[in-house]
């Protein structure tokens, strides 16, 4: 599994976790922490990510969020921000998952671990058709 985590400073208990489950991605400040002509790097729906994570707060994580799912609408999406108000605008641009900052470990696994088992649920079953 490939992981994108879009994150600021403070998340390395966040990249832990998420390096248990795969191959971790790093993006420091997100997509907006990036020099226009590095956006072409960034995992976009021709990459193999199979889920993307968004440890942004306020502002700078609705962007981030948004433009992942304009880019690939069918990516899983986890956001973890410092307010619980940006639960509703999480849901309005379809990420799926949202937790509010701190998370513990436990539950950041916990949340991992069903977003990662859908995916594989999701995965043999185009096999199949």
């Amino acid at each position: 599994m490939k992981i994108a985590l879009y994150c600021d400073t403070g998340t390395q208990a966040i990249e832990q976790v998420l390096r248990e489950w795969g191959a971790v991605i790093v993006w420091k400040g997100g997509l907006d922490g990036q020099p226009e002509n590095q956006l072409s790097q960034v995992p976009s729906p021709d990459t193999s990510c199979d889920l993307a994570v968004v440890a942004l707060d306020g502002v700078t994580g609705v962007r981030n969020c948004r433009k992942l799912k304009e880019w690939r609408k069918s990516l899983p999406v986890l956001w973890i921000a410092d307010q619980e108000a940006f639960w509703r605008e999480s849901r309005r641009i379809g990420v799926e998952e949202f937790l509010v900052k701190p998370v513990p470990d436990k539950t950041l696994c916990k949340v991992i671990g069903h977003m990662l088992s859908n995916i594989q649920k999701s995965d043999a079953k185009n096999k199949l058709q």
